[in-house]
């Protein structure tokens, strides 16, 4: 019998009933087309719809076969759910009835929200035969959808929580309940939490404090897990932790760790706790730390190893540079009026001086990567810092044809307190780059001036600008790198070497920074900021220094290499010293001890000497039974260089450190305080 709606008629004395509405009026109301596919083989699968099944899928009134209908409905299937309906099939095939929820896509590019469902049957003459409905689901009914199937997924993570956390809790702070989502089996302090009866969370959580926490990690715990710090953590981080140690059945320990997380941005005071052991974890750690301590443990040997090759590299190229730049030295004292000897001797100065300087840059870089260098807080009047470093690099330029310009320094503050031979190096590099890739001709210009920052405090502004060879663009981004490299626009190849990156290294050692802006064929300008101190405390500030505070002074030099030896009492002897040498470090301790007390004004003393080295006859000396043992200056004299070394030397009981080679002016500027 066909399915139809009847009401009764009461009018009727037949009591006959009347058909209202047919079965496809309904279907059409909500929305529901019916459909027959036929599977044979060797033959493409063939669609057999009703009229809604058409109008739903946009084929009504016209005509198609049943293989084109088919078609037609499996191309409206969203390309990433054609899996789902394959998989669909598939079930219904194996298990005989599915349903399915997938998106299908109507030819004016709307989207449809569709559930299928139906069977399959082998029918005979016909192959296997589904049948079943096509139905557009609802707005409402499709966010009902949407909301179990987030709560699905929710469920699945907690679910995967499982496989890491013990406990997890759902907690409202307002109203101090909490519900449990997930406990493992395993876990049987949870279990007798909740088999006390706890209502309120805040009682089952002093219970497991109470209980089962270790009285040293207790107050943490308390801490933590407090309403008032979670609401006030909650509040400004997504989440945080609290590691504990419980007590084991057997009386050992385990070491657990308790996750708050709030459950929504903005914190509505509802979190989630999660508890999980973590013993597997903390020896992970464990396993993890001794990893990188083995690995900070090579790291170390590796930079003690690379200082310990400095160190000696040092001493092994300064200790001849030392004997080439007193013998220079000395020979143009001895020259008289002979003209080619001085300028042989003078270009061999230049000479020497370049080597030297090369050698201090490869120094110097290595020991700006270890961070062996530290910005020192001297007095300086920037005026004659400036004036000076300008009329240095001019010796340079002048060969060469290139002029130094120094304009008037525009500053307001010239006592200042910085980092005086750092500042020095970093502009003699950046002037001697200038000079370096300049135009015959050429000019190197220098200006300063000053931005103040504060009361105390100026940003000062160094610019050197060239009419040099310039750079490209790309070129100027790998500028402070070592060792670039450019080929200009003649195919000439510029090579810079390490002076602009310890220049920049040095400008970030004292908290400021070097710019450059450049243009081929029209140079580069060169801009250094430099923070420094005001000086305003007159105490402090340098007064002049005579020239002969050396005149009549008795000096001990401790020197094993006769030519170092012969340079330093040379030196001195030129200011007006009175000089004791000494052969080695026994000879020494041996002459000081022979002496009458405070014979002698000054020591300076080599390193590395056979026998008893320089420290050694340091320490021997401080330690004599005498009034001048430990006042009389002993002033390290050496090629060993690096700030490790220095600090040796003051660690050894040494008043100070003079580098090798040796130069007067940086013998008398640290011999001077001593002596004034």
């Amino acid at each position: 019998m066909e399915r139809s709606i009847f009401v009764k008629n009461t009018a009727s004395e037949n009591n006959k009933y009347e058909l209202l509405y047919a079965p496809e009026d309904i279907l059409l109301s909500v929305g529901i087309g019916t459909w027959s596919i036929f599977l044979s083989d060797g033959k493409e699968p063939e669609m057999y719809a009703d009229e809604q099944m058409k109008r739903l899928i946009a084929i009504g009134g016209k005509e198609l076969t049943p293989a084109q209908t088919y078609k037609a409905w499996r191309d409206g299937v969203q390309g990433e759910d054609i899996e789902i309906v394959d998989n669909y099939t598939a079930s219904m095939i194996r298990n005989g009835r599915a349903e399915v929820d997938y998106h299908w896509v109507c030819p004016d590019g709307s989207v449809m929200f569709v559930r299928c469902g139906g069977s399959a049957r082998k029918e005979e003459g016909k192959g296997l035969v589904l049948r079943g409905y096509h139905m557009v689901v609802p707005d409402s009914v499709k966010e009902q959808y949407r909301y179990q199937s987030e709560i699905k997924r929710s469920l699945d993570v907690m679910t995967a929580l499982n496989s890491d956390y013990t406990s997890v809790y759902y907690v409202d702070l307002n109203k101090n309940i909490s519900v449990r989502y997930i406990n493992k089996l395993t876990d049987k302090t949870t279990e007798e939490i909740f088999a006390k009866g706890h209502k309120q969370h805040s009682d089952a959580m002093r219970y497991y404090i109470e209980n089962y926490i270790c009285d040293e990690d207790k107050q943490k715990v308390v801490d933590a897990s407090d309403f008032a710090v979670m609401k006030q953590r909650l509040s400004s981080e997504a989440k945080y932790s609290v590691r504990y140690r419980t007590e084991t059945r057997d009386n050992g320990l385990a070491n657990f760790e308790m996750t708050f997380v709030a459950c929504a941005e903005p914190f509505d005071n509802k979190a989630v706790i999660g508890i999980r052991c973590i013993d597997d974890l903390i020896k992970e750690e464990v396993a993890h730390r001794k990893q990188l301590e083995a690995a900070l443990e090579q790291a170390q040997q590796a930079n003690r190893a690379k200082s310990e090759f400095l160190s000696r590299m040092s001493h092994d190229l300064r200790t001849p540079l030392n004997g080439i730049k007193g013998m220079i030295a000395i020979a143009q004292n001895y020259a008289g009026e002979n003209t080619e000897l001085l300028s042989a001797l003078d270009k061999a100065a230049r000479s020497e001086k370049l080597l030297e300087m090369q050698v201090d840059d490869v120094l110097d870089m290595s020991s700006l990567e270890l961070g062996n260098v530290e910005p020192e807080r001297n007095y300086i009047e920037v005026k004659a810092l400036y004036d000076v470093y300008t009329s240095v690099t001019r010796q340079l330029a002048d060969p060469l044809g290139i002029s130094v310009i120094s304009h008037p320094a525009d500053i307001e503050h010239n006592k200042v307190y910085g980092s005086e031979k750092h500042i020095r190096r970093m502009m003699f590099k950046i002037i001697q780059n200038s000079i370096k890739f300049n135009k015959p001709g050429g000019t190197v210009e220098t200006f300063v001036r000053e931005q103040q920052t504060d009361s105390d405090h100026a940003m000062y502004i160094i610019e050197v600008k060239d009419t040099g060879i310039g750079m490209s663009r790309e070129f100027t981004e790998h500028l402070f790198e070592p060792f670039v490299k450019e080929h200009n626009d003649a195919g000439t190849e510029i090579r810079m070497g390490l002076g602009l990156p310890i220049a920049q290294k040095l400008s970030e050692l004292m908290g400021g920074r070097i710019e450059v802006s450049s243009e081929l064929g029209k140079g580069s300008v060169f801009t250094v900021y430099i923070p420094l101190e005001f000086c305003l405390d007159a105490s402090e500030q340098k007064a002049d220094v005579p020239c002969d505070f050396l005149k009549g002074k008795n000096v001990l030099i401790a020197e094993d290499n006769e030519l170092n030896l012969e340079i330093a009492q040379y030196m001195l002897e030129n200011e007006g010293a009175l000089i004791t040498c000494a052969k080695n470090g026994e000879e020494a301790v041996r002459l000081f001890r022979e002496k009458p007390e405070r014979y002698f004004d000054l020591i300076l003393m080599d390193l590395m000497m056979p026998g008893v080295d320089g420290f050694e006859a340091t320490e021997l000396i401080r330690r004599t039974q005498r009034a001048d043992a430990q006042s009389v200056p002993i002033i390290a004299m050496s090629a060993n260089v690096l700030p490790s070394d220095v600090e040796h030397c003051l660690a050894a009981g040494m008043n100070a450190h003079i580098p090798k080679p040796l130069d007067i002016k940086v013998i008398n500027q640290t011999l001077m305080r001593y002596f004034i």
